[in-house]
């Protein structure tokens, strides 16, 4: 994330008569949720015999949390957004400005965990453990090799306890010309495709 500050920090240095920026910041994917739930699958979940089912992470779900927004929906805000700008430029409303395209609500990591209880019919809970718990889990964070990866990547969890990812806008919705999609209705379709 702090390379994405650091070119908004630098955009806006840059603003002048003759140069101007739009900072399109969007929401974190629904369809994303596994990289912040160790690489939960609804899948491997729904055709499980276990009733009960935990997610390990480093944090204790509480607190602040994420306003999940449906890909495709955050995608065509953003054709909108162009779409406006193209039209009038010398007037467009995102001129030298950020805007943040979010889904409609926060929600906690344990609020997201039982969606997927919901949808699955199943218990699925959240327990924090430590960061060296967490990266000894197969498949979490970068997928890859590296503990060290996957130590950076759990620094995540820190921006969601300080609210960086819960931000929750109307632009989404109001560019849309229509309510989001909600965070189950996407899990839902998720799991059926």
């Amino acid at each position: 994330m702090l390379a994405h500050l650091d070119t908004e920090a630098y955009l806006e240095s840059l603003a002048s008569p003759t140069f101007s920026y739009t900072i399109v910041r969007q929401g974190l994917y629904s369809e994303s949720f596994p990289v912040y739930t160790s690489n939960f699958d609804l899948k491997q979940a729904s055709s499980s015999s276990e009733s009960s089912l935990i997610i390990r992470i480093p944090l204790d779900g509480a607190g602040r949390g994420i306003s999940w927004a449906k890909r495709d929906e955050l995608g065509e805000a953003t054709a909108r957004l162009l779409k406006e700008y193209a039209m009038d430029p010398s007037s467009f409303r995102f001129n030298n400005k950020l805007i943040i395209l979010s889904g409609p609500k926060e929600y906690t990591l344990n609020e997201t965990a039982e969606v997927f209880s919901k949808v699955l019919g199943k218990d699925v809970k959240i327990q924090q453990v430590t960061v060296d718990e967490y990266v000894d889990q197969a498949g979490v964070g970068y997928r890859s090799d590296s503990t060290e990866l996957d130590r950076l990547w759990a620094t995540a969890f820190e921006g969601i306890r300080q609210g960086e990812a819960g931000s929750v806008t109307g632009y989404l919705g109001e560019l849309l010309e229509r309510e989001p999609e909600d965070f189950e209705t996407t899990i839902r379709g998720m799991l059926k495709d």
